[in-house]
């Protein structure tokens, strides 16, 4: 073969072997698993979590409600970890917490995520605040109940913030000794009133 063609078909090779490798992805190969990180709290300086940061206040309780509780779920896209409460036979879906007296004094504002496509309203509950009675009140999404704001998280589909204001809410929470998020059928028939298999998930849960 002629000196000349031979230089020139190997300059070739080389070249495409070059292009190859520089300017080609490997079909073969696995890329990097994607990284499912949460979103950062918006608390402000000074607040305290119930579930999402430090310091953190208050553990679960068994209030018997019978559903099934993850509290680090990591399959969410928006928020990893959160809380995914799944509903089984019982009187509600929820998360209570318990923490000592004087835990939440001072504090004004009571602030949390939530997301759900099964339900259009979750109550929220502080034995020992000032309220009369049991100290539950409903929160609907669509922000209609008094004391409260509903919005939309960004970068977040599904996500509702909920805000509530603790004086008009609760009057006060000094003694406080129990919170719960949670969802019931209301009013409650016969001690049974959340059908099985319902949803919901919880983040980022403060006061301030």
């Amino acid at each position: 073969m002629n000196k000349k063609i031979s230089f020139a078909l190997v300059a070739i090779m080389l070249a495409f072997s070059m292009v190859t490798f520089v300017g080609c992805e490997d079909a073969t190969k696995d890329d990097p698993a994607p990284q499912n990180l949460a979103l950062p709290t918006d608390a402000p300086e000074g607040a305290i979590f119930l579930y999402g940061g430090t310091p953190k206040v208050g553990e679960w309780q068994n209030w018997g409600m019978n559903n099934v509780v993850d509290e680090a779920y990591a399959a969410d896209a928006s928020y990893n970890p959160c809380i995914l409460l799944t509903s089984a036979t019982g009187w509600g879906n929820g998360y209570p917490w318990a923490f000592d007296a004087g835990s939440l004094t001072g504090m004004t504002t009571f602030s949390f995520k939530v997301k759900s496509e099964d339900y259009d309203y979750v109550a929220v509950k502080m034995p020992g605040s000032s309220l009369i009675g049991d100290a539950a009140v409903q929160i609907f999404f669509d922000g209609r109940t008094a004391g409260t704001t509903v919005t939309d998280v960004a970068g977040a589909p599904g996500w509702k913030k909920v805000v509530v204001n603790v004086a008009t809410v609760w009057g006060n929470l000094d003694a406080a000794t129990q919170c719960a998020i949670y969802y019931q059928v209301i009013p409650v028939v016969h001690g049974s009133s959340t059908p099985e298999g319902e949803i919901m998930y919880l983040a980022d849960i403060y006061l301030y």
